[in-house]
């Protein structure tokens, strides 16, 4: 049996506090990186540059097709966040993944700070679609242990 993991097992959860946002149950596509910086430099009398890198954070984007009205107002928190009209509110991604040999991974990427938010409405066949952009500095990883 193929161990690899599909689309399908995984979960995508964005909590505000400790409410899950019920309306992007739609999401399509999931990226997440670990941001690294690679430095290089060059010595003289020495035959091969220095090499080192620095943790930057995490980035990533989902995509999302919304199924209900609400989806407003989970953009209008992340415009409050980012304002300072709701400064305290927090926004964690989390992500769960479910392998086939029964093992899972949960991964909670803390803090989360959101960039652009395109929509965009293609053709009159095509349905409605969201990118979000997101960003942050920490993560915590659980294996075997569902929350």
């Amino acid at each position: 049996m193929d161990q690899r993991i599909k689309g399908q097992e995984i979960e995508i959860r964005v909590l505000s506090g400790a409410n899950v946002i019920g309306t992007l149950q739609s999401i399509e596509n999931f990226s997440s990186n670990y941001e690294l910086e690679l430095k290089q430099e060059g010595f003289i009398g020495e035959k091969a540059d220095r090499f080192d890198s620095s943790f930057k954070g995490y980035k990533g984007s989902f995509g999302n097709q919304p199924n209900d009205a609400n989806y407003h107002q989970f953009q209008d928190l992340i415009v409050q966040k980012a304002t300072r009209e709701q400064p305290a509110l927090v926004f964690n991604i989390i992500r769960t993944e479910f392998f086939p040999n029964g093992s899972t991974a949960v991964t909670t990427f803390l803090d989360v700070e959101f960039g652009a938010i395109p929509t965009d409405v293609g053709t009159r066949a095509d349905y409605t679609k969201q990118k979000f952009e997101w960003a942050c500095s920490d993560k915590d990883t659980q294996i075997n242990n569902l929350p």
